[in-house]
């Protein structure tokens, strides 16, 4: 697989950054696509339509604070 993450050049991952949109047009992947960074429940459904990963990593976007997973942004994230 391949994971596609937004570039921060003062950090390594895990910024919560989105990847810009010109970045995914057109890319074509020979193994399955992931993509990751600044994912949350208001854009993981255009991610999908768009782009049609294998998976969406949301990571921080499912969160409520810093390693706390909120169900209510899970809730929402998976009844989309």
């Amino acid at each position: 697989m391949i994971l596609v993450d937004a570039f921060d050049p003062q950090s390594y991952g895990g910024t919560g950054h989105r990847i810009a949109a010109a970045e995914l047009s057109g890319v074509t992947a020979p193994l399955p696509l992931i993509i990751a960074g600044g994912i949350h429940p208001g854009n993981a459904p255009e991610l999908w339509q768009n782009h049609h990963p294998f998976a969406l990593d949301i990571c921080s976007g499912g969160e409520s604070s810093p390693g706390v997973k909120d169900a209510a942004r899970l809730t929402q994230l998976f009844s989309q």
